[in-house]
C-alpha cells in the first residue's frame, strides 16, 4: 500500500488491512482508531465495510460551535452529538465529548477541555461509553 508522509490514504489503508483481516477469517468486532483517521474517506470506507469503529476525533469550527453552545446550556457535562461531515455522501454517527478532567487552560499540554470520540456505535449514554471504552483508549484523545 502506497502511504507516506505525502500520501495518507486511509481509505486504502483501512480497505486493505480489513479485506487482509477477513481473509485470515478473523472477524472484527470494533476497531479503534486514533484521530489520524478523523475523516470523510476512512468513515465511508468503515460504514461501506460494515465495521463499527470507535476513534478519537479531532476539534474543528463546526465541533467547537457545538461544544460551545453544549457548555452555555449545561455547563460542562459530558454530551453525545450525531454528527455528520459537511460532505452530502458523509453518513451520520455519534460524536461525544467527555470533560477532561486534567484541564488546565493555563498548561498548554492540557488544553483539551474535552476528550472527543466517533463511534458507529450506539451506546445511548456518555456514561455506558465510558464503562465500556478501556481506559488506556480514553487517554489517547
Amino acid at each position: 500500500m502506497n502511504i507516506t508522509g505525502l500520501n495518507k490514504d486511509y481509505a486504502i489503508l483501512l480497505e486493505g488491512v480489513i479485506s487482509r483481516i477477513r481473509e485470515l477469517g478473523i472477524k472484527i468486532g470494533t476497531m479503534f482508531l486514533d484521530r489520524e483517521f478523523f475523516n470523510l474517506l476512512a468513515i465511508l470506507t468503515l460504514f461501506s465495510m460494515g465495521v463499527d469503529f470507535i476513534m478519537a476525533a479531532k476539534i474543528n469550527k463546526r465541533i467547537k460551535a457545538m461544544l460551545e453552545e453544549h457548555k452555555r446550556e449545561n455547563g460542562v457535562s459530558p454530551v453525545i452529538f450525531i454528527y455528520r461531515f459537511g460532505d452530502k455522501r458523509s453518513p451520520e454517527f455519534y460524536l461525544m465529548a467527555i470533560p477532561n478532567p486534567d484541564y488546565d487552560p493555563e498548561d498548554d499540554k492540557k488544553k483539551n477541555e474535552f476528550h472527543l470520540f466517533t463511534t458507529s456505535i450506539n451506546f445511548g449514554s456518555v456514561e455506558e461509553f465510558v464503562m465500556k471504552v478501556p481506559e488506556e483508549y480514553k487517554r489517547i484523545s
